[in-house]
């Protein structure tokens, strides 16, 4: 009841990030005692659950739970069909396979970070053995700066982007992007110039992301 959600946003090193929205005060004395919990869990081996239901009683299900990401993500979903998957009371959506308990979680740490937190987790080459947190700083920032320019857009989520598209409004999302990007390309150029004496310009950025042009 102190918890309104939870949403996991990117990958932080070899963890993924999360925050938290609710009347909860997220610090560490709170990650303990989910890291607490989910080690319980975890001992247990409690049964992941699955079940198959129409995608419209998936999307008053989402409702229900007030995920409205959820629920505008499936209502343009063109499947008849969607798999939930449970974790006692707890219903969700997960794209791709899912382990059938909860013994095979184990490994895992909690770190708070920035506004949230990071749920470390093994290497697929080193299942049962948990990395050291070595987060990069500049590529979390430009992550969540474009985060926010998705929320200033109104597109955070897929399903918003679906919306936009069916109401034909895709040209006007290319043109604000091309303009927040332009800005920002202009504010590497100042810097660069008021540094003075740079020989060598770096480039980092996902695929798609205007790099090459």
């Amino acid at each position: 009841e102190n918890i309104e959600k939870v949403m996991i946003h990117y990958s932080v090193g070899n963890g993924y990030y999360f925050t938290m929205a609710g009347k909860a005060v997220l610090d560490q004395h709170f990650l303990d005692n989910v890291k607490t919990r989910m080690q319980e869990l975890a001992d247990m081996c409690t049964p992941i659950g699955k079940r198959s239901v129409n995608t419209d009683d998936a999307v008053s299900l989402f409702h229900h739970h007030r995920m409205y990401d959820k629920e505008k993500l499936f209502r343009y979903r063109r499947s008849s069909r969607v798999n939930i998957y449970n974790l006692e009371e707890f219903e969700d959506y997960f794209y791709g396979y899912m382990v059938w308990h909860t013994g095979y979680l184990k490994y895992f740490k909690l770190y708070p970070y920035d506004e949230g937190f990071v749920m470390q987790m093994p290497t697929r080459k080193e299942p049962e053995k948990l990395p050291p947190f070595t987060p990069s700083p500049k590529i979390f920032q430009v992550q969540k700066e474009a985060e926010k320019w998705g929320e200033m857009m109104g597109v955070s989520v897929v399903g918003e982007l679906n919306e936009k598209i069916s109401k034909g409004k895709m040209q006007e999302l290319l043109l604000i992007s091309e303009a927040l990007q332009e800005g920002r390309i202009s504010k590497i150029a100042e810097q660069i110039i008021e540094r003075g004496g740079v020989k060598f310009v770096m480039i980092a950025g996902p695929s798609s992301s205007g790099k090459t042009t």
